[in-house]
């Protein structure tokens, strides 16, 4: 199957789910405020995303995100979600990181930007960050 985007308000109002995963489904755009909610884990790895658009994410509220092997070269502002455990970005083509990317991560435990294409982190990029950071 091939979902290419998710619209605004897709997953609206979501009280409590375990699970969303839609990886390796071709996903190349999620709209602001497409998901809203609490969702435990979240995984979107292995699709065709190139950008995190601002608020993307803003609205849910999860335990984990996985946006791994995806092929992300620009986040907005706010466009990663409140995570209690750990955002993963690993394998994609992320070139800087600034401040104001993530909505809260005062809690977040794991944070992975493992083999992207980083040369620069913008002063106090990272200072949301509680828990630890894997580069």
């Amino acid at each position: 199957n091939e979902l290419l985007k998710i619209e605004k308000s897709a997953f609206s109002s979501v009280d409590i789910a375990d699970m969303l995963k839609l990886s390796g489904v071709g996903l190349k755009f999620i709209a602001k405020h497409a998901i809203d909610g609490y969702i435990s884990r979240v995984h979107l790895q292995n699709n065709d995303l190139s950008r995190l658009v601002e608020g993307a994410f803003e609205k849910l509220q999860c335990q984990d995100i996985d946006l791994s092997s995806n092929r992300i070269s620009f986040v907005d502002r706010r466009s990663l979600p409140d995570c209690t455990n750990m955002i993963k970005l690993d394998d994609n083509l992320i070139p800087r990181w600034s401040g104001g990317l993530i909505v809260g991560g005062n809690n977040l435990k794991i944070f992975s930007l493992n083999n992207n294409e980083i040369s620069d982190i913008e002063e106090g990029g990272l200072a949301a960050l509680n828990g630890s950071l894997e580069s």
